[in-house]
């Protein structure tokens, strides 16, 4: 019978290997939950990652140290119910791809009602950036999405002026503004070539995938 290796044994729950044992043992010890594709997530400080994401945490926590100067921060959120609608069809279609049963819509809907899905759950996640802009409104700003698609020009110029790289009023003149937001529509974004072709994580060959219409 052939003997399953331990690397092995941590691709299956999504445990990708790290440059130290001590990384892999704690992500070992996390809870852990399916997330709509079937891959794993891992509870760490309250909330649900995917193990390499937790290994870039930990990293970060021990080398990196903000400073007032580093850049500001742009935070959009999504009402949650499309946002659950929307990243459900993502996942489903991630699952198909690997050939894997996804997770029904209403057990997806159970998991998320319990706090489970990527970055969850998802009010603490949300409300953490919201309180944050209010105590720091000059290095985060709180944006809706609904808010952003219905009044583009207005948030593009916004979130410019926010970033330190308001428009010149030549630039308005010449109508920069509305071409940077055409660039990034997703009618223009579900064109491009690398969202046909291009690949989401390489090593496991998923595709990018910008085919949810207009549920987006």
């Amino acid at each position: 019978m052939e003997k399953t290796s331990d690397s092995q044994q941590k691709a299956s729950k999504g445990v990708e290997d790290y440059p130290t044992d001590e990384i892999q043992e704690l992500i070992s010890t996390l809870p852990i939950e399916k997330n709509f594709d079937v891959t794993y997530l891992y509870q760490y400080q309250g909330f649900w990652y995917r193990s390499i994401y937790i290994a870039g945490m930990i990293s970060a926590y021990r080398n990196f140290q903000a400073r007032d100067s580093d850049t500001n921060h742009l935070s959009e959120i999504r009402n949650p119910l499309d946002q659950f609608i929307s990243h459900w069809h993502f996942m489903l279609k991630i699952a198909q791809d690997r050939k894997m049963e996804p997770l029904s819509l209403e057990e997806a809907f159970e998991s998320v009602s319990n706090g489970i899905q990527g970055f969850g759950p998802f009010w603490e996640h949300v409300l953490g950036y919201w309180k944050a802009s209010l105590e720091n409104p000059q290095k985060i700003l709180f944006l809706k999405y609904e808010d952003v698609i219905e009044n583009t020009l207005f948030y593009v110029k916004k979130s410019a002026e926010f970033l330190g790289c308001p428009f010149s009023d030549v630039e308005e003149k010449q109508g920069v503004i509305e071409e940077i937001s055409k660039l990034c529509s997703f009618e223009n974004m579900k064109d491009l070539e690398v969202n046909k072709t291009g690949r989401l994580q390489p090593t496991v060959g998923l595709k990018i995938v910008i085919t949810l219409g207009k549920g987006r």
